[in-house]
C-alpha cells in the first residue's frame, strides 16, 4: 500500500542511497562494501547465496509501501545476460528494512537474479507407458441386432493415467472407462450394439492414454465383426444441415429373402417430419424410401427415427435411427490472462506484510 503524506523524505532519499550504493557494490564484487548493507539478522543467509549472475545495468523504478512504515520493497529494472539468450531486462523486487537509524537489504531473494528461462519452464510432458494386449478385436460373426460385451486388457501406470478414451467413432460401438486390476493393469469394457450394421465391418480406431502431466500415448487398434445382416439403412444426403429447410431419405434395404414390413414409422424430433407415403412392405433385394422433411433450425438438436418392422432387430422391437446431422459446434470459454483478471479479487492492502 502507498504510504500517504511521507514524513520520511530524508530517509528516503539514505534508502534510493545505499540501494544505489549496494548495486554498485554488486557490479564491482566488492562482498565486504555489500556486507556492510545487509541486514544483521539475514547476513547468514546471504552468505549462504552462491555467486549472483552478472549484469551490465541497473535502475530504480519505484518503492512499494507497506503498512510497517520500516519495510518497503524497492523496484528495480535490472539488464543481465541469460544463457543461450542474450541480455534481457528483468524486475527486481528486494525487500528493505529501516533498522537503527539506516536502511538495509533483507536477504530473502532467491539465489540467482537471472535463472534462465529455460530452467524456470514447465517440463515437457511425458508420455505414459500404455499397451493392450492385443491390437485385434475380432467378435466373430453374428446376426444383425446381436449385442456383444467383451473386454480390452491392458497395461499401463494408475497412478499416472488421467483418461483413456477413443478417438474414432465406430458405429454402434462403445467403449467404457478403465476398470484397474491393481497399479498397473486393467481392461477396457465395450459393447458393440449391431443392430444398424447390416454387412461386414473392418475398422480401425486408436486409443489414447492422457497422462496426469498431460502427455498423450496413442495404440492402433482393428476391431473386426462379420455381420448377417437383415435391413440396411443409408441416408441420403449423408449429412443433414438443419440451417436451411430441406428433405433427407432414409434409404431401406431389405436384405432378408421374405418381404418386409413397416408398422409404425416416428420421428422423435418434431423439427423432422416423416412423409405420409410410407413403403407398406418391401421386397426381397429391393429398397424402400422414407423421406423426412425438415424445418430450418437456429438451435439444431439431434434427430432419431423409432421403426416398427416386422423383422425385429432389438428387444424392444423399436429399431432406433438416428440421422446424421450436423450440429454447432460446443462453445467453449476462453479467457485470457487479462480477462481473468476481472474475476480475482484484488488483494487484501496490508497482503505485504504477510511476507
Amino acid at each position: 500500500m502507498l504510504l500517504a503524506g511521507s514524513v520520511f523524505g530524508q530517509d528516503l532519499n539514505q534508502l534510493t542511497t545505499r540501494v544505489s550504493k549496494l548495486w554498485e557494490a554488486r557490479s564491482k564484487e566488492n562482498r565486504v562494501e555489500v556486507l556492510q548493507l545487509i541486514d544483521p539478522e539475514t547476513l547468514n543467509t546471504y552468505l549462504r547465496l552462491p555467486p549472483e549472475n552478472p549484469f551490465s545495468a541497473y535502475k530504480i523504478s519505484g518503492i512499494e509501501f507497506t503498512d510497517d512504515p520500516t519495510h518497503v520493497y524497492v523496484l528495480l529494472t535490472v539488464r543481465g545476460l541469460i544463457a543461450n539468450i542474450g541480455e534481457l531486462d528483468r524486475t527486481v523486487r528486494e525487500p528493505w528494512v529501516w533498522k537503527n537509524g539506516q536502511w538495509l537489504m533483507q536477504s530473502k531473494l532467491p539465489p540467482s537474479l537471472f535463472e534462465s528461462d529455460v530452467e524456470k519452464r514447465a517440463p515437457a510432458p511425458v508420455e505414459p507407458e500404455f499397451q493392450v494386449a492385443e491390437t485385434i478385436i475380432d467378435i466373430g460373426r453374428h446376426a444383425q441386432g446381436e449385442t456383444v460385451e467383451g473386454k480390452i486388457p491392458f497395461k499401463a501406470v494408475r497412478e499416472d493415467i488421467r483418461v483413456i478414451r477413443p478417438l474414432t467413432r465406430i458405429p454402434g460401438l462403445a467403449i467404457g472407462s478403465p476398470v484397474w486390476a491393481d497399479g498397473k493393469s486393467g481392461y477396457l469394457p465395450y459393447r458393440w450394439e449391431t443392430i444398424l450394421l447390416s454387412q461386414d465391418i473392418n475398422q480401425k480406431t486408436q486409443i489414447e492414454a492422457l497422462a496426469t502431466s498431460d502427455g498423450k500415448t496413442s495404440v492402433e487398434v482393428e476391431f473386426r465383426a462379420r455381420i448377417a445382416g437383415k435391413v440396411g439403412f443409408k441416408q441420403v444426403p449423408e449429412v443433414v444441415d438443419p440451417a436451411n429447410a430441406g428433405e433427407v431419405e432414409l434409404q431401406i434395404q431389405n436384405l432378408t429373402a421374405k418381404p418386409l414390413k413397416i408398422l409404425s414409422a416416428l420421428s422423435r424430433n418434431s423439427a423432422y417430419v416423416i412423409d405420409e407415403n410410407v413403403p407398406p412392405s418391401i421386397d426381397p433385394g429391393k429398397t424402400g424410401l422414407l423421406k423426412i422433411r425438415y424445418l430450418a433450425q437456429t438451435q439444431p438438436a439431434g434427430a432419431t427415427l423409432g421403426l416398427v418392422l416386422s423383422e425385429e432387430l432389438s428387444p424392444s422391437g423399436i429399431t432406433n435411427v438416428p440421422l446424421n446431422v450436423k450440429l454447432p459446434e460446443e462453445k467453449r470459454l476462453s479467457y485470457t490472462a487479462e480477462t481473468l483478471k476481472q474475476f480475482v479479487p484484488p488483494p487484501p492492502a496490508n497482503l505485504n506484510n504477510k511476507r
